[in-house]
C-alpha cells in the first residue's frame, strides 16, 4: 500500500487517514442506523460519535507532545 494517496502542490493526503476516516464515518453511520432497533436516540448515537473523535483527537495530540 502507497503511503501517500495524493498530493496536490504541497496539500498531501495520506492512505493511513482517509483510511481512519472512512472506518470513523462507517462506525457512526452503522450506529446512527442500528439505534432506533434497539430503542436508542440515534441523535445521541451521532453525538457520541463526533465527541468521540474529537477525544480521540486531542488526546493523540497529548499523547504525540
Amino acid at each position: 500500500m502507497h503511503s501517500v494517496l495524493f498530493q496536490i502542490g504541497s496539500f498531501t493526503v495520506y492512505t493511513y487517514g482517509v483510511c481512519v476516516a472512512l472506518a470513523l464515518i462507517a462506525a457512526v453511520a452503522v450506529a446512527f442506523f442500528r439505534a432506533e432497533k434497539f430503542g436508542l436516540n440515534s441523535d445521541m448515537m451521532f453525538n457520541g460519535g463526533l465527541l468521540g473523535f474529537v477525544a480521540g483527537m486531542i488526546g493523540a495530540k497529548l499523547m504525540y507532545i
